[in-house]
């Protein structure tokens, strides 16, 4: 018997699921798991990227094989410490303690610019509205106060020119 075989596979989007890395974890326990998130991951779903497939929540969730809560965020570019936890209560007590000081958290950054020694930036968050998702949300909510304390570890410059900066 001469048969020929064929099969046609869709790959659209297959690729980038295949070939996405894992997300390294550096300490978990049976109540919280800490990862390095990398840069250019969302934490979650949101407005800010509405075509966005990969987050960091459903990354873990499908690597660990159990849902996992965050119990903070970091922006989109930047990269760091991410904790998550097994249930969303100890989420909301960690969360908590992030949000009124009680956890230090310490950034280092490359900036473009000029600083010198160290100071103070106060400005505060403005929540932005999307109209689907936060049309129950009441809409006259107030800034959140942020406020950063920067001591400038090392200045340098580089010879050429880099990007279109």
């Amino acid at each position: 018997m001469n048969s020929d075989l064929s099969a046609c596979l869709h790959t659209e989007g297959a690729s980038d699921f295949f070939t996405q890395p894992p997300l390294s974890v550096l300490y978990q326990d049976e109540h919280i798991v800490a990862i390095d998130k990398p840069p250019g991951l969302l934490v979650h779903r949101s407005p800010i990227d509405k075509k966005e497939t990969r987050f960091a929540v459903q990354t873990l969730r499908d690597q660990l094989g159990k849902h996992v809560f965050p119990a903070h965020r970091l922006d989109r570019p930047t990269s760091g410490v991410l904790l998550f936890t097994f249930d969303g209560k100890t989420a909301a007590k960690l969360g908590e303690q992030m949000m009124s000081k009680r956890v230090y958290k310490e950034y280092h950054a490359i900036v473009r610019g000029f600083m010198y020694g160290c100071g103070m930036v106060d400005y505060p968050l403005k929540y932005r509205f999307d109209k689907i998702a936060d049309k129950h949300r009441r809409q006259q909510q107030a800034p959140q106060p942020a406020s950063t304390f920067y001591q400038v570890r090392k200045r340098f410059e580089l010879p050429y020119a880099v990007g279109k900066y």
